[in-house]
């Protein structure tokens, strides 16, 4: 499975997308921006099956202090794949794409 195949099969349907909305912003704005972005997601209610790749947490906390003075606030987005992908320039190149979306 090529990286882009992959991408796309998992971002086809936001039928099972949870989204968790965090910071200091007004619920009206929120609603808005919900309603702008989140309800153009496609959603086909595919029927999903879990898998247990028996990927876990540590269990002891794992502590990295990076002093960074921030001048302009900032958001993070965090995407997780757990996928065996080959090791190819294509591969690599499809991967950069997703990431600066």
């Amino acid at each position: 499975m090529t990286c882009l195949r992959f991408y796309k099969e998992r971002m086809e349907d936001a039928s099972n997308f949870q989204f968790i909305l965090v910071g200091n912003i007004k619920k009206e704005v929120a609603k808005k921006m919900v309603c702008r972005y989140l309800a153009t997601c496609h959603s086909n209610y595919k029927k999903e099956y879990f898998v247990d790749h028996h990927i876990r947490f540590p269990d002891h906390n794992i502590e990295k202090v990076v002093p960074l003075k921030i001048e302009t606030p900032r958001e993070s987005h965090v995407v997780c794949y757990h996928y065996d992908i080959k090791n190819k320039p294509i591969n690599d190149l499809y991967m950069q794409v997703i990431q600066s979306r």
